[in-house]
């Protein structure tokens, strides 16, 4: 049982004969009532300040709590996204590497293309060059033979001219 200012206020003693002076005593319980009243009040602050100080606690480790929270929470969006990004990364140089690779693959398809078009070109120049010189010896065959045939001619249309056209006697 606590004791109170009031229950040192109404203690009552049993009197005695050779007892203790009554009035030191009664002044004595005065001054421990006076002084156990003021410790009692200021118990009571404390107490109220305390109960106060809790509350404020439990703000403070709620609000911590919820700060703790944000940050895993936070962290864990970072992580996410971090990921995300590393994965679109990887996707952007996969399509890349996909995309340099057929560009390469019809480079060269192209450069071969080219390459029989070179081919197929060089073949026809050679058959072409072959053909205007089969045509021009040709030409030149029957160019040899016309002249010779109008050189003939020129010997036979000389037999024939008058005397006085004949190139002897001129």
């Amino acid at each position: 049982m606590r004791l109170t200012p009031l229950d040192i206020q109404h203690q009552q003693f049993s009197k005695k004969a050779f007892g203790y002076d009554a009035t030191q005593v009664d002044q004595f319980l005065n001054l421990i009532q006076t002084e156990w009243e003021v410790l009692y009040q200021e118990l009571h602050q404390k107490e109220e300040e305390i109960k106060q100080l809790e509350i404020i606690l439990q703000e403070f480790r709620g609000r911590e709590n919820a700060l703790k929270d944000a940050i895993v929470y936070a962290q864990s969006m970072a992580d996410g996204l971090k990921d995300q990004a590393q994965k679109e990364a990887q996707q952007i140089v996969i399509q890349a590497s996909v995309q340099s690779d057929k560009m390469l693959r019809q480079a060269y398809e192209r450069l071969a293309r080219v390459m029989d078009d070179i081919r197929s070109a060089k073949t026809i120049r050679g058959e072409v060059h072959t053909k205007m010189k089969l045509l021009i010896e040709s030409y030149a065959a029957m160019i040899e033979a016309k002249i010779k045939e109008d050189q003939g001619r020129n010997i036979e249309d000389v037999a024939v001219l008058p005397s006085h056209i004949h190139p002897s006697s001129a």
